[in-house]
């Protein structure tokens, strides 16, 4: 005799239904219904190519700017790398490859002298700047499309016009974003033992924890407002702000996680064998930005599944399209098979023509 396992299988059913409902779940299933990881892997790879020539823009203009200031080059250099590098984890590094080389050791990526010469800064400026922006339009074009498919809207988004300066707006958007969260490790780093000072602090693992808190809060507040702004104005759909905060929250957090993450794993896969260091920290940033547009899209579920509880955005369209009836009168039953068998009576039909006229 069996047992009875209806009640179980009705008791399964009915726990993955209330898992189902929850807001976490049906955050990911926008995701899903919107093939949120195909859509990552776009812009992955317009922002793995758009890194390189906005990498060199940005060192071009600080090397132009520390020209004037050459007293505090190497304070500015240090700081730079160390904010560059939460970003862009073992790519960029202190001093020049030919003292790399000169003291007898292999070059690992990128050496931030090398790019901050004066001899090239000008040509430099105008090949990255052009460089930047049409690597830079094709990444942003990617996420506006991104995060408007998972607002249930259609990817165009109006006017080519109108389009195309909305790109720029979030390119400009999200170079200022980056730009700010660098400037406040340089402000931390460099302003922290002069505050810990002013409130009467001594050196210790407490106030250096503290100052990490800081700077982690403060580039916690800047990576929100960042992802509230592309959420808000990138894909020009008219949403509340605060159906957004809690979405771009999630974003600020995941992308402060992945900083720190990034950076472990570059670290560790730099040592050993310099060819494969090398290597992998190209292959790391890769990794990196694909984890990073997931992130983007993720956040921007939660927001839009927030902002469709409130009733700012339509319900997910795709979900409910799948619960629509077929267009059109619904085929009888005893048609279905109808169009095979003809089909195959009529090539019956044939192949014994065929094989009939064949032994004549």
């Amino acid at each position: 005799m069996w047992p009875d396992v209806s009640g179980a299988v009705d008791q399964a059913k009915s726990a993955v239904s209330t898992v189902q409902r929850t807001f976490p779940a049906r955050v990911y299933k926008r995701y899903g219904d919107a093939r949120g990881n195909v859509l990552a892997g776009g812009i992955a790879y317009f922002a793995f190519f758009s890194v390189f020539p906005a990498l060199a823009l940005a060192l071009t203009v600080i090397g132009l700017v520390m020209n004037g200031v050459p007293e505090f080059r190497d304070f500015i250099t240090s700081n730079l790398v160390s904010g560059l590098n939460s970003y862009l984890p073992g790519l960029i590094h202190e001093g020049s490859s030919k003292a790399v080389e000169a003291a007898g050791d292999q070059p690992k990526g990128l050496y931030i002298d090398d790019y901050l010469s004066g001899g090239a800064l000008t040509w430099g400026l105008v090949i990255s700047a052009v460089t930047f922006v049409f690597t830079g339009l094709g990444w942003i074009d990617g996420m506006r499309q991104g995060v408007r498919a998972i607002y249930g809207e259609d990817t165009g988004g109006g006017n080519f016009l109108v389009v195309k300066l909305r790109d720029l707006g979030g390119m400009v958007i999200i170079g200022s974003g980056v730009l700010l969260s660098v400037v406040s490790v340089l402000a931390t780093n460099g302003a922290g033992g002069a505050l810990l000072d002013l409130l009467g602090f001594e050196p210790s693992t407490w106030s250096r924890w503290l100052l990490a808190v800081l700077g982690f809060v403060v580039a916690l507040a800047i990576d929100t407002l960042t992802f509230l702004a592309v959420f808000r104005f990138l894909p020009g759909a008219d949403l509340p702000v605060r159906d957004l905060l809690q979405g771009a929250v999630v974003g600020g957090v995941g992308i402060g996680l992945l900083k720190q993450f990034g950076t472990a794993i570059a670290g560790r896969s730099a040592s050993g064998n310099a060819f494969l260091g090398a290597a992998a920290t190209f292959v790391v940033l890769l990794v990196l930005m694909q984890l990073i547009a997931r992130l983007v899209l993720l956040a921007a579920a939660w927001a839009a599944t927030r902002a469709e509880d409130s009733g700012s955005l339509a319900p997910d369209l795709m979900a409910a399209a799948r619960l629509l009836p077929p267009l059109g009168p619904e085929e009888p039953a005893d048609h279905k098979g109808r169009v095979p068998f003809v089909s195959g009576l009529v090539l019956g039909v044939v192949g014994a023509l065929a094989l009939r006229r064949g032994r004549r």
